[in-house]
């Protein structure tokens, strides 16, 4: 477990798919993180290292719209360039093996 700011934050072993992770966290009380600063993207960077985890943002309502797992807007984005572009019907972000986030 990692904490910043009166947040924790749990970092599983587990390949999940985003569905299954969400469905883990909410398990435990919680739910997949919502990045609204700068400092929080560097905060989940750290945790990733060389591999990828699913973040909050999807688009499973409404095809382009961007909403985070507690329904507001995704309005500060960190976006890999060229994402988000919907190849292959992606709708789940995850924060990648790049400090930026990929789609998937």
């Amino acid at each position: 477990m990692e904490i910043l700011q009166l947040s924790i934050y749990y970092i599983s072993a587990e390949k999940k798919s985003w569905s299954e992770s969400r469905k883990d966290c909410q398990g435990r009380g919680a739910d997949l993180v919502i990045i609204n600063s700068s400092e929080e993207q560097d905060f989940v960077e750290v945790w990733r290292r060389n591999q990828g985890v699913w973040i909050g943002a999807n688009d499973r309502d409404s095809e382009g719209t961007w909403k985070w797992v507690d329904g507001t807007a995704v309005i500060k984005s960190f976006w890999n360039p060229g994402e988000p572009n919907n190849v292959g019907d992606e709708d789940c972000a995850a924060s990648g093996y790049y400090p930026v986030w990929l789609l998937g």
